[in-house]
């Protein structure tokens, strides 16, 4: 695994706990920060379809719901992913 993916898992477990580190109990992020971050700000794409809602953005990531699902996407994360993917083909 990369490095780089390495590096982050503490600040995706950090947002996987709401703003909490699960490791020392820490308030990294309040909830008002938390919520400002992960909350969208502008749509996108308003296109919905059965699967999918309209595709929101705010503060580098995009929210979505997929297939009753609620989604949140940064493009770090999905750079990250694709290019740990592709070093390891």
């Amino acid at each position: 695994m990369s490095t780089d993916v390495l590096l982050q898992v503490p600040w995706v477990r950090t947002i996987l706990n709401h703003g909490i580190d699960p490791v020392t109990n820490v308030t990294i992020l309040s909830s008002t920060q938390f919520d400002v971050i992960t909350s969208a700000h502008s749509i996108v794409s308003p296109n919905v379809s059965a699967e999918a809602s309209t595709l929101l953005y705010g503060l580098g990531w995009f929210r979505f719901t997929l297939m009753g699902y609620d989604v949140s996407e940064s493009l770090l994360f999905l750079f990250l992913y694709v290019t740990t993917t592709m070093l390891h083909k």
